[in-house]
Formats: structure tokens, C-alpha cells, sequence
């Protein structure tokens, strides 16, 4: 029990302890992300997306700078927040929040990889033609499938 007191208290000092505008973001990014759990879960498989051709990359540090506040803030809320999202969700969130910001062309990639008899899959966002929030290593590990627009999005 003492266990989870110390747990609950450190991450209201945590909470306490962000300013006004990241602690918006903060509930923002939990909102979005319950916004993008209820999309997974509502429509059917492969009724979040719809193929488009190919955007041109844009690869300006300037979009990415944009992003990092946004992508730290959905980062949060899916490690402390009401629940552990996964990386679909948080990738639908993340875009959301992207477009809202005035950050167009943001797209979530869906890659895969095989592991042992099976495949594991993942999905990031890509701005500019650069992974936000990822390390490009771990993204490099898996096959991209294709270029895909979120429906919900729209």
C-alpha cells in the first residue's frame, strides 16, 4: 500500500511541478488519446485508413522542432495517464494533435517485422519524412507497408 502512495505522490509532484502551457498539452494529449482508443476500437479492421499516393518528404528541422512539445505531451499521458495505450493509438493521437496544431502532412506509418515464426507490427508518425518521437533505429528495424491516410482525420 505504502508502495502505491509513494507512487500516486511522486506523480502529483511530477504534475505540480509542469508549467501552465505543458500541463494543457498534458490533458490535451489524454483527451486525444482516449479520442483515438475509442476510433480503434469502433471501426473495422482496416477502416482507420485509406491508401493515398505518396506524399513529397519535407525534411525542414523547423516542422520537427514544432512537434517535440506535442509529442512529449502524448508521451506522458500514455505512461501516467488513465490507461497504457498502444502504439496505434498513440500514434492516431499524435497525429490528431499534429493537424490541429497546423502541422500538415503528418502520417502514421505502419511497419513490420519478422520475429521468430511469427511478425511483429508497429505504428509512428512521420513528419517531414522523420519519425516524431522515435528512435530512428528502432524504426529502421521494420518493413514500412504503405503510404495511408487516417481516415478518422477526416
Amino acid at each position: 500500500m505504502k508502495r502505491i502512495a509513494r507512487a500516486w505522490s511522486y506523480r502529483l509532484h511530477r504534475l505540480a511541478a509542469l508549467d501552465r502551457r505543458s500541463f494543457m498539452l498534458l490533458v490535451r494529449a489524454q483527451g486525444m488519446l482516449v479520442w483515438a482508443w475509442w476510433q480503434v476500437r469502433r471501426r473495422p479492421v482496416g477502416g482507420l485508413v485509406e491508401i493515398v499516393a505518396p506524399a513529397a518528404e519535407r525534411t525542414d528541422g523547423v516542422v520537427k522542432e514544432g512537434s517535440d512539445a506535442l509529442q512529449r505531451a502524448v508521451g506522458r499521458a500514455s505512461r501516467h495517464g488513465l490507461f497504457r495505450p498502444s502504439c496505434l493509438v498513440r500514434a492516431l493521437a499524435l497525429c490528431r494533435m499534429l493537424e490541429s496544431a497546423g502541422h500538415r502532412g503528418a502520417v502514421v506509418r505502419v511497419g513490420v517485422r519478422k520475429e521468430g515464426d511469427g511478425f511483429a507490427a508497429h505504428a509512428w508518425v512521420e513528419l517531414g519524412g522523420v519519425a516524431v518521437g522515435e528512435d530512428p533505429a528502432q524504426v529502421r528495424r521494420y518493413v514500412r507497408l504503405t503510404d495511408a491516410r487516417l481516415a478518422a482525420l477526416r
